[in-house]
């Protein structure tokens, strides 16, 4: 299915189907990737940010795909729909998500390494090789990356083709 094609949620319905509230940042620059041309096709970097660098970062359209994504990225995480994607490495593959365990107006930015990440499937296995909880592997699976959105927007740079 393209993406014009898929089903339009707002972000209000994303909010009320987790029960939580988007920063208001993170809200207008979905709106101003949606009023932009080729807005959810750009793509951004971060460059040495907080020890983390990324290439071809790309923003998840709020449409019936964005739910595929939340529960793709609950395979990775010890309490599901209270870490939320919002934005992915087209190069990388790695999750940029929100963490709602503990702040709901202002959640802290997180990342999920795809290559050092281990799924609920095998969590408890790995979980006894190294002698922890299964629950204690997947948190394993988040590396902060910095306290707000608003800090990462400020670190964001515009791929330029």
């Amino acid at each position: 299915m393209t993406e014009s094609a898929q089903e339009s949620l707002s972000i209000e319905e994303i909010e009320s189907k987790l029960g939580i509230v988007f920063p208001a940042s993170y809200k207008q620059m979905l709106q101003d990737l949606e009023n932009s041309d080729n807005g959810w096709l750009k793509e951004y970097r971060l460059k040495d940010f907080n020890g983390y660098t990324e290439w071809s970062i790309r923003f998840i359209r709020p449409n019936s795909s964005y739910m595929d994504s939340i529960e793709t990225v609950n395979e990775l995480v010890p309490e599901p729909y209270t870490i939320i994607p919002f934005a992915w490495s087209v190069s990388s593959g790695n999750w940029l998500v929100f963490d709602y365990r503990k702040a709901n107006a202002e959640p802290p930015i997180m990342y999920i390494d795809h290559e050092i990440a281990v799924v609920k499937e095998d969590s408890e296995e790995c979980a006894r090789e190294v002698n922890k909880t299964a629950a204690e592997v997947l948190e394993e699976n988040l590396t902060a990356l910095c306290g707000a959105f608003e800090i990462l927007c400020g670190a964001l740079q515009l791929q330029e083709d």
